[in-house]
């Protein structure tokens, strides 16, 4: 069974392992890749519809804090048309320090950005939730100072993006942004900077996916989530399709 076949039939964690830990690929794989990308930016776009439909249900609404972003404050909007215009503009811009992973790219190319900021209606004293939230690539290069000529560094001088600020995701609250690292060399994936897990940018997304987009919640003991709410959560997380 090839990578795609596999990834198609459940094996999703293992068959996104082992394909980035490869430094080449060939043809065959680079095709099985595509498809594989296609597989999961599909359930990606299912997954969002899910939740954007589901949390409601539950008592969630979606709002801004006060703290307009960017972009309208929708939950999750589709790209029309300009992707693979504006992934291109932005790999130029980042060619001085590096390369934007594959799936990023991809990414970009089906979701334009994601939003799910908001509260539980019925949970006054909420801790921070973290909603998942990624803007879009026209806000990407105003974040990283793009348009004139600076990009952050870490500690040992390796270069990152930032693709989600924290008082928009923290609910206003001072934290450190979500980035994800580039490479000179282009990765299929990469790791993140500045989130509580270890983790590349497809693992961020199954972390958010199985907190039904809340991964804030991970950091809460089940006894202090008000059970309808947990409940909830849960039943939105088995919903939805693995990536």
């Amino acid at each position: 069974m090839d990578y795609y076949d596999r990834y198609k039939n459940g094996q999703c964690i293992e068959v996104w392992s082992e394909l980035t830990e490869m430094q080449t690929y060939s043809v065959e794989q680079q095709k099985q890749i595509v498809n594989i990308l296609q597989l999961m930016f599909d359930r990606v776009e299912y997954n969002l519809s899910a939740i954007v439909s589901l949390l409601p249900v539950f008592g969630y609404t979606f709002h801004d804090f006060g703290i307009p972003s960017y972009h309208e404050a929708t939950p999750y909007e589709i790209v029309q048309n300009s992707g693979t215009r504006e992934v291109m503009e932005l790999n130029n811009l980042l060619k001085p320090y590096g390369k934007l992973p594959v799936v990023v790219q991809s990414f970009y190319r089906r979701i334009k950005s994601i939003d799910l900021r908001g509260s539980f209606t019925s949970w006054q004293e909420a801790p921070l939730l973290d909603a998942l939230y990624i803007e879009p690539v026209k806000h990407l290069i105003l974040l990283n100072n793009l348009s004139e000529g600076g990009l952050n560094q870490d500690e040992d001088n390796n270069y990152y993006m930032l693709f989600s600020l924290d008082e928009y995701m923290k609910e206003g609250v001072s934290g450190d942004a979500y980035a994800i690292y580039l490479d000179k060399e282009i990765k299929l994936d990469n790791y993140l900077l500045n989130y509580p897990l270890e983790c590349t940018f497809v693992e961020y997304l199954r972390d958010c996916f199985k907190w039904g987009g809340l991964p804030g919640l991970a950091n809460i003991q089940e006894k202090d989530i008000p059970s309808d709410i947990l409940t909830g959560i849960y039943s939105i997380s088995e919903r939805l399709l693995p990536i």
